[in-house]
């Protein structure tokens, strides 16, 4: 009969919370939200954020960061932000990432990732600008307000003749694998494969000079598909 009396007393102390261990918890919950656009998790030790986008965006995504942590470094067409603190952010074509591990000597990093977060996720919620779009057999076309992009597709035989027309504005290649690069600091990205030619680049205020000489390039590169 006492053990009876001893596990009720023991149920009702937890069902009333008073608890004299629990009550001196601090108590962290783990959150976690999953959009189509993030995935942000904010636990007792790390906090991360993963969003995704489309390359129009990032530009603005990149001055946000900006803004808030300063100029980033470039690695391989990555934007990269990093310190001993604790924190690391790249941002790439389409995806922006950032972790921190949490502890007493990096608060004012993690209300600095938290700022960050607010501002992505109304960018990243926003539509933004719409596309100009064309799509052809032979290629598809952007050019909004904050990137310009050309994917083009064509016989092989053409690769040469294309080739030629990309060193002509932008000089000799590198090479990566099996395709020719054209990169300039990250501002903008050409690639030549076997029946395929990209451009990418990002607008700003520091790069009209290169928007101009790649959209020149685009327009020779779909009227030689003609």
């Amino acid at each position: 009969m006492m053990k009876k009396y001893l596990l009720l007393a023991i149920i009702s102390i937890s069902i009333n919370g008073i608890s004299q261990t629990n009550s001196t918890q601090t108590v962290f919950a783990n959150r976690a939200i999953s959009t189509k656009n993030y995935v942000i998790n904010d636990r007792v030790d790390s906090y991360s954020f993963r969003g995704v986008f489309t390359l129009n965006k990032r530009e603005l995504i990149k001055n946000k960061i900006d803004s808030i942590i300063g100029k980033a470094k470039m690695n391989e067409g990555d934007f990269i932000w990093n310190n001993d603190g604790g924190y690391s952010i790249i941002l790439s074509s389409g995806e922006i990432k950032f972790d921190l591990q949490k502890s007493n000597d990096n608060e004012f990093y993690y209300l600095k990732m938290k700022e960050l977060e607010r501002e992505l996720k109304l960018v990243l919620d926003n539509p933004g600008p719409k596309n100009i779009a064309i799509s052809t057999k032979s290629y598809v076309l952007n050019d909004n307000v904050s990137v310009y992009s050309l994917r083009a597709v064509f016989h092989n035989r053409k690769n040469n003749s294309i080739r030629e027309l990309i060193e002509f504005q932008f000089g000799k290649p590198e090479i990566e694998e099996n395709k020719l690069v054209w990169n300039k600091n990250g501002s903008y990205k050409i690639e030549l494969l076997d029946g395929v030619a990209k451009i990418n680049l990002g607008k700003s205020s520091d790069n009209d000079f290169y928007y101009n000489k790649a959209k020149t390039l685009g327009n020779e590169i779909i009227s030689s598909l003609n």
